[in-house]
């Protein structure tokens, strides 16, 4: 199972769509893509991913190449 989520999960109130995608879906790792290099975001995301059971968080790098004048933020 793939799944795509907004970079702001997790947050709080999304307790049941973490218990979902962990015992119903069988989500046992999570590939995390950040708009820009930013290793305290990805520490703090690596936190909030452990407090719902998420214990193997990896960063995947952004590498596509993106027309001139785009950045990640603003191809989404």
């Amino acid at each position: 199972m793939r799944l795509l989520l907004t970079s702001n999960f997790p947050r709080p109130g999304n307790d049941e769509v973490a218990a979902y995608m962990r015992d119903e879906l069988g989500v046992t790792r999570v590939a995390w893509i950040s708009g820009a290099p930013d290793p305290e975001r990805f520490e703090s995301a690596r936190a909030e991913f452990a407090g719902y059971g998420y214990h193997d968080l990896q960063p995947m790098p952004v590498t596509a190449q993106l027309p001139a004048g785009l950045t990640p933020s603003t191809a989404l």
